[in-house]
């Protein structure tokens, strides 16, 4: 008895490619296999194809666990702490890249007080999220608050321009380098220009205050 002929396959250079390439083969199950089915080029439209999560760590007063979120609580935080026993995560790794989504926020842009230490002091639970969503091809982003100064800092600006705002923000800078414990799976900070009455970028354009956040591009 012969074998079944394989799917004719685009070679794909990194391990996401290919893992991208296996789900599509199962998406198309036997048909994949049918020797007159014509080669495959896909190639994504965008580079970064990205899910914003706004999952507080904390449970809001007002917004709950998950802001505008109708669907549960969160996969990954759970009453001020992360949930512990990654399986869920794992799994979502692997519907993300069955979807093709290469980048996650894992908490809420309106980044309160207890969030804000996920940014120093508990970075290496992002990190075990990270660690956990790395395989699937997901690099996991982090959203910052541009209040940091004033929340962690106990400073009594949030200028991104003061000289000591720099000092405050070291650790967005080192979150994308080598020396973090999300690397290499990490893959950036997210922020909002204004959040809900918090200090923000609103004298600033984009560009600067993105310079000012993480140093020069």
């Amino acid at each position: 008895m012969r074998p079944a002929a394989a799917p004719r396959r685009t070679p794909g250079r990194t391990r996401a490619a290919r893992l991208y390439r296996l789900f599509h083969v199962v998406r198309l199950g036997e048909a994949a296999f049918g020797a007159s089915r014509a080669r495959e080029a896909h190639r994504p439209a965008l580079a970064s194809r990205m899910l914003d999560h706004w999952d507080n760590v904390a449970v809001h007063p007002v917004m709950g666990q998950v802001e505008r979120g109708y669907a549960g609580g969160s996969l990954f935080w759970r009453d001020g702490r992360a949930r512990g026993g990654l399986e869920r995560v794992r799994t979502y790794g692997r519907l993300l890249a069955a979807c093709g989504i290469n980048a996650i926020a894992v908490n809420n842009v309106n980044v309160h007080a207890t969030e804000a230490h996920l940014l120093t002091d508990r970075i290496g639970e992002v990190a075990e999220i990270a660690g956990a969503l790395h395989p699937y091809g997901a690099r996991t982003h982090l959203s910052v608050t541009f209040a940091v100064p004033l929340v962690l800092g106990g400073l009594a600006t949030a200028d991104l321009l003061d000289e000591w705002i720099g000092l405050t923000f070291t650790p967005a800078r080192r979150s994308g380098t080598r020396s973090s414990p999300v690397a290499p799976a990490s893959g950036a900070i997210t922020s909002t220009a204004t959040s809900s009455g918090s200090p923000g970028c609103r004298t600033r354009t984009a560009a600067g205050s993105t310079e000012a956040l993480l140093g020069p591009c």
